[in-house]
């Protein structure tokens, strides 16, 4: 069969072109489609395919399959005829952007840290990059400058076919072993690598890098990025959101943390006082309580750590200390506790009573119930009362 024109090697900003369609097969996605040129990207190079129409009909996807170009759609299109096609652009130059600005970065650690990109995801959300060694924040800071520095010089994205000796005596980057005919996207100071996928003609049009994430794993790093107008995207999401913190808190945004700090240390103090304020409490509750089969206390606004403390300490007054903490008006969470009874041997009992869920050991079971005070109360009677 005759072999596609691939356009989209020719020019990655050519939006729509006419073709005619050579064969148009069904198939378990629906219809295989193979045109004699065409500007639809397959998938391949850890870059998504484009999508976009032919005529009136969806491309929904593009693969190379048999060194063959197939666009996959829901309708059929005739054999011999000539279409239309019209990429989905926004989506494509989306992908230039982070393709061209994962080149740079990559390219960047290869030089600074001498590591291998050794897997490259570019998503619907995020490009996530993983590399042959491990990096520290610091590290990563200094690479998301640099990589911004390079789009500033706006350098020209070079995409060219070396002879096989000029191959042999180039400097440039590949994930695995090549032959035939090497097509190399090259940006000066930043990268040369062995790439198939779309790209900038000149670095500033990706603009922005804004790294996400950091996670070193087995000796590697794997590193979350956004290039572009994700980028953009993101920082004013970042700066809508400080905006709203600094009024909240009524300070500039370059004193959020200052203010969060402030917060901080008030809301310690505060739960430092309350804690105080729920000790006395709790104690004055024990001093006042006499030896009994069952003690229940219902309480609102302590910490569940503060009640199951203090349910233990009533353990040397109560065969069975029951403390119920209020979530809403008809959920509590619980923690029974005993000394002498088997408290889990009960709680299954307790907890289909009351719509509830929990457990633990011989000594003190946890959980929550669904049910009003009354009916808690009932049941953990009529369950541990002699």
């Amino acid at each position: 069969m005759e072999e596609t024109r691939e356009l989209f090697n020719e020019d990655a900003y050519l939006k729509e072109f006419d073709a005619r369609v050579l064969s148009c097969e069904t198939d378990k996605k629906g219809y295989a489609l193979i045109l004699d040129q065409t500007a639809f990207y397959p998938e391949g190079g850890g870059q998504p395919y484009d999508q976009g129409r032919l005529n009136d009909v969806f491309v929904k996807e593009v693969h190379r399959k048999d060194g063959q170009i197939i666009h996959y759609t829901d309708t059929p299109l005739e054999t011999g005829s000539i279409v239309h096609g019209v990429i989905d652009f926004e989506r494509r130059f989306d992908l230039m952007q982070q393709h061209s600005g994962e080149h740079v970065f990559s390219g960047l650690v290869h030089k600074y840290f001498g590591y291998d990109n050794i897997g490259f995801h570019l998503g619907e959300e995020e490009v996530v990059l993983d590399f042959s060694g491990p990096l520290d924040p610091k590290q990563v800071k200094f690479l998301e400058e640099k990589t911004n520095e390079a789009f500033q010089k706006n350098t020209a994205v070079k995409v060219f076919y070396p002879s096989r000796e000029e191959l042999d005596v180039l400097d440039y980057r590949s994930k695995k072993e090549l032959s035939g005919k090497i097509r190399i996207v090259s940006i000066e100071d930043c990268d040369t690598c062995a790439c198939c996928g779309t790209h900038v003609r000149q670095i500033g049009e990706v603009a922005l890098a804004k790294v996400l994430s950091l996670n070193n794993k087995r000796g590697n790093a794997r590193i979350a990025v956004l290039f572009g107008k994700r980028a953009v995207n993101y920082v004013m999401k970042v700066m809508e959101e400080a905006d709203q913190i600094s009024v909240a808190l009524s300070k500039n945004p370059t004193q959020i943390y200052d203010g969060v700090k402030h917060l901080q240390e008030e809301y310690f103090n505060k739960c430092q006082q309350l804690n105080l304020l729920y000790t006395n409490y709790f104690e004055k509750k024990y001093e006042e309580a006499e030896n009994c089969d069952l003690y229940v206390t219902f309480e609102e606004g302590c910490s569940m750590d503060t009640l199951r403390h203090f349910a233990d300490r009533m353990s040397d007054k109560a065969k069975v200390t029951a403390g119920l903490l209020k979530k809403s008006e008809n959920e509590y969470q619980y923690v029974i506790l005993s000394k002498s009874v088997n408290v889990r041997e009960k709680a299954k009992a307790f907890n289909e009573a009351l719509g509830g869920k929990g457990g633990g050991d011989v000594t003190m079971v946890q959980g929550f119930v669904h049910a009003g005070k009354e009916a808690i109360e009932e049941t953990l009677r009529t369950l541990f009362q002699s």
